[in-house]
């Protein structure tokens, strides 16, 4: 039987990653020949077709990169986990991120390995099926980098959210948008960013502002979306701040 097109490019992409990437574990290895497969694929194949297995692949990424534990191969140079994204040498992470065409990589004080908007935006709007357009533009709206929109970056690791500009609500009518339009399309991933800002409006945890910021984003919340599942919560949260018993750790000398 003869390989396919697909096998043979996995194949011919492996080869020539092993060499110079040699500190990862072949796991890892063959996880990057798949990605870049993908890629390609997509990029050469005539008209449309669904970007969500390839977004998909950059997920799986993350994981083999970062965390090197999670593989089954727990005997790799005798070491604690296999080595990962951290463990390589300057030359092979710069070889690294020439490779991963499409994904941010950082291992500076915080480690990042993020789809990239500059690939997977005129990707999807070249390629991509209207599901895949569509997920892109939100996608890209509320993580136009490693950060939420939401989040204002305080250090290399950490951030405040953003409340009181509308953010947070404009963000979670576009995933709500998004779900119902595209029910069975990037379930995983449209769920994960839509849970993350339900989270931000019912259990408001690091503000940059005082309680009038949070006020005005969960008045705001309550008037778009009045019978929302949600919504109980985010007005006991909104009468828990006006009534001055709210447990919100807001920032010293807010208002």
């Amino acid at each position: 039987m003869r390989p396919s097109g697909l096998a043979l490019m996995l194949a011919l992409i492996l080869a020539t990653a092993r060499p110079s990437l040699a500190s990862l574990p072949p796991q890892t290895q063959e996880v990057i020949a798949r990605y870049l497969a993908e890629l390609n694929r997509v990029e050469s194949v005539r008209g449309r077709t669904s970007i969500e297995p390839l977004f998909a692949l950059t997920d799986t990424l993350q994981e083999y990169l970062f965390y090197g534990e999670l593989l089954e191969n727990r005997n790799w140079s005798q070491k604690e986990h296999p080595p990962t994204m951290e463990d390589l040498s300057e030359s092979e992470y710069a070889e690294l991120s020439k490779q991963l065409r499409g994904i941010l990589l950082n291992r500076d004080e915080v480690v990042i390995a993020e789809p990239d908007s500059s690939t997977f935006l005129p990707l999807a709007r070249r390629k991509g099926l209207k599901p895949d357009r569509d997920f892109m533009d939100v996608y890209f709206m509320t993580r136009p980098c490693a950060w939420p929109a939401y989040v204002v970056q305080e250090t290399d690791y950490s951030g405040c959210d953003d409340y009181g500009t509308g953010k947070i609500v404009t963000l979670y009518g576009e995933w709500r948008r998004y779900r119902s339009a595209h029910p069975k399309n990037y379930v995983s991933a449209a769920t994960q960013q839509l849970e993350e800002i339900q989270n931000s409006l019912a259990d408001p945890g690091s503000p940059c502002g005082g309680p009038d910021s949070v006020t005005r984003e969960l008045q705001q919340f309550l008037s778009r979306f009045p019978n929302d599942p949600i919504t109980p919560k985010v007005r006991d949260v909104l009468n828990a701040i006006q009534q001055g018993r709210s447990n919100i750790r807001f920032p010293r000398g807010s208002n």
